[in-house]
């Protein structure tokens, strides 16, 4: 389990506009590490909220993706 402090070394963020919604996961440094831009379409918008997820556990608890 991870702490409070974990979590803030890296981010997730969306940048939603009436368009699209734009999505990226950063590292503790500032390194891009993935970002996508997808439709502004619920189903789309979840599908890249997942990812964005998954990215960042990898990131913060070294978990390791496996596709199911």
């Amino acid at each position: 389990m991870t702490n409070e402090e974990d979590y803030q070394k890296a981010g997730t963020g969306l940048d939603v506009s009436l368009k699209s919604v734009s999505i990226c996961v950063i590292d503790d440094t500032g390194h891009i590490l993935w970002r996508d831009e997808t439709a502004n379409d619920s189903s789309e918008v979840a599908q890249a909220r997942k990812m964005a997820v998954i990215l960042h556990r990898m990131l913060v608890d070294n978990t390791a993706f496996r596709l199911a």
